[in-house]
């Protein structure tokens, strides 16, 4: 399990991946693709900048160190813990693999066993993870796809019900 983890780690510095590309490929191509080419205005979205804020105002502990290779909202070395906090519980699934590439990524770092943890803001909802060898095959698949998605024509834009509430709406439809 530690070679998977030392090979994602190393795709992941090798084609600059981070943890929100694990996001992005969850939950659809597209916004994965726009992700990687940097053509995303995220930051202008009301929901993206709801989770700035309250990134800047609600302070936990564990803050994460700068030059990692990695951004997570915090890590608690004690107990090997990578903690990804979110503004709402929504897209459980594409949110925790954002959490667990960051677990992984420190387990590659490290050589030792890392969990994930996503912390709801507001909230005392937490959700855990464990880096499992499937969960590795699934990162390393998505990072080994990344550099065909960054090379190939961008993704066919297909309306998901995410589509209403996705940043990236104005750069796939034009009807606004």
């Amino acid at each position: 399990m530690m070679k998977k983890a030392r090979c994602l780690r190393e795709l992941a510095e090798e084609h600059g991946l981070h943890g929100l590309y694990f996001q992005h490929i969850a939950l659809c191509r597209r916004r994965a693709w726009l992700h990687l080419m940097g053509a995303t205005h995220a930051v202008h979205h009301p929901r993206v900048q709801r989770g700035l804020a309250l990134h800047q105002t609600e302070r936990r502990p564990g803050e994460a160190p700068k030059g990692l290779g990695i951004a997570p909202d915090a890590i608690d070395f004690q107990r090997r813990v990578v903690i990804e906090r979110k503004g709402t519980s929504g897209a459980r699934e594409a949110v925790s693999r954002q959490a667990l590439f960051y677990a992984a990524f420190m387990m590659g770092a490290t050589g030792e066993r890392w969990r994930a943890e996503v912390q709801v803001y507001g909230s005392r909802q937490s959700m855990s993870y464990d880096v499992t060898e499937t969960v590795l095959d699934s990162l390393l698949q998505d990072a080994r796809e990344s550099r065909d998605l960054m090379n190939d024509p961008p993704p066919t834009a297909r309306r998901i019900p995410l589509c209403e509430a996705c940043s990236c709406k104005p750069l796939c439809w034009d009807e606004e």
